[in-house]
């Protein structure tokens, strides 16, 4: 027995080689070596170290992914994926004086499975952030609205609460921003309402800026929409005071003579008109035609505002004129004497005098001789031809525009007894 399992022995060894050889090819065969790549997400730690520095960071170029490679055998690799490598950049890496800028985090790479069975490539990745301060700003939120209310309604106020938000971000991002807006869609809107608005931020040229580097203190806001209804009104105008002496107002108007209001049904069901008076208006010791800009809204009455499109001013012209003149004819026999001494009589040398008036044109109109009484006061003259300065009373608007005088004989009695 022991010469068989001798015999030949160097041939037997050759084939347990062999045969060995063999095993391991054939596993080889089977379970090759391969290698692949995983995109993996990169974990950012101590992020806090830029927070607590007042900054803020970006991270640039795509770098917080990165892809790995890896060697393992067939077997292991099949059962591997991204979530098997652990990717991480840590913010405790830097130095005090590399809180500002762009700065690149070396970016550690880990096998969470398979440990031992797994070759990753030893080239170093980074992370490319860029590091700026952070900026706080306080925002007004203006309310808006698209799309038209149901007939015969318009929307007379829109509000937003809160009516301003707070924005913090990067400086660079934080000084784009010009304006927050809320707008809310009203198409066939009936009935005042509250609805929630999301906030967009827009820069000088109107175009939006994105607020995924931002935080908003609140991204919507609530916004108060305030139907009222819309009507015309015609409106008058009165002015103040009075023209310089021997002038008049012959007429007053506007540029716009209606405009159309909005208000609740309570508050404009009875409106008809605009009243526009006061000192706005004063036209006091005017003696020319005068141009006042009188705005609207000052004299709108409570609840009551002007619709979309209406002009904000009126300018009003005050025509302003001379009375018109007149000559009426009075009799001197029509004339009162007053004041003239017993034993003495008067005549007068011409039969009428002229009465020169000036008033306004309607008072003017509707005067004639028989509305002016004319008198004369003797009592400071004696016997003889005088000229005389008669007393003129004229109808309330009218003035007299030159003073009326007649001539007067006086004679006493004794006198005209012995002519006889």
């Amino acid at each position: 027995m022991i010469k068989i399992l001798t015999n030949n022995i160097g041939l037997k060894i050759l084939s347990i080689i062999f045969a060995a050889a063999l095993w391991l090819v054939v596993v080889n065969i089977e379970d090759p070596e391969i290698t692949r790549s995983f995109l993996v997400s990169v974990s950012i730690e101590n992020a806090d170290v830029i927070e607590d520095a007042g900054k803020v960071y970006e991270v640039l170029e795509d770098t917080d992914s990165v892809r790995v490679t890896v060697t393992a055998k067939r077997k292991t690799m099949d059962k591997l994926s991204a979530s098997d490598f652990q990717a991480v950049a840590d913010f405790k890496d830097l130095e005090d004086d590399e809180l500002e800028g762009i700065q690149e985090l070396q970016i550690y790479i880990t096998t969470v499975r398979y440990s031992s069975q797994v070759s990753i490539s030893s080239r170093v990745k980074y992370l490319k952030v860029n590091i700026e301060d952070e900026e706080e700003i306080e925002v007004e939120v203006t309310p808006s609205y698209s799309g038209t209310p149901a007939e015969g309604y318009r929307v007379g106020k829109i509000t937003a609460e809160p009516e301003s938000i707070t924005v913090s971000g990067p400086e660079t991002v934080i000084s784009k921003i010009a304006y927050a807006q809320a707008n809310v869609d009203v198409t066939e809107l009936a009935t005042s309402t509250i609805i929630s608005a999301d906030v967009l931020l827009y820069d000088e040229t109107g175009q939006t800026i994105g607020t995924d580097r931002l935080s908003l203190s609140q991204d919507s806001v609530r916004i108060s929409v305030v139907l009222a209804q819309q009507k015309s009104v015609a409106l008058s105008f009165r002015a103040e005071g009075s023209p310089a002496s021997g002038y008049e107002v012959v007429n007053i108007q506007g540029n716009v003579s209606t405009v159309n209001v909005l208000g609740a049904e309570e508050d404009i069901e009875n409106l008809e008109y605009i009243s526009i008076s006061g000192s706005v208006l004063n036209v006091e010791g005017e003696s020319a035609t005068v141009t006042k800009t009188v705005k609207l809204a000052d004299f709108l009455p409570d609840g009551v505002s002007l619709a979309d499109g209406e002009p904000e001013e009126v300018t009003v012209t005050i025509t302003i004129e001379p009375y018109e003149e007149k000559t009426f004819t009075i009799d001197t026999a029509d004339i009162d004497v007053n004041g003239l001494s017993g034993g003495y009589e008067c005549s007068f040398s011409q039969s009428s005098v002229s009465v020169k008036v000036t008033a306004a044109e309607d008072v003017i109109s509707s005067m004639d001789a028989g509305d002016i009484t004319a008198s004369v006061d003797l009592s400071d003259y004696d016997e003889g031809v005088h000229t005389v300065t008669v007393s003129v009373k004229l109808p309330d608007g009218a003035e007299l525009s030159q003073t009326v005088t007649v001539t007067v004989e006086i004679t006493s009695d004794s006198d005209n007894n012995d002519d006889e």
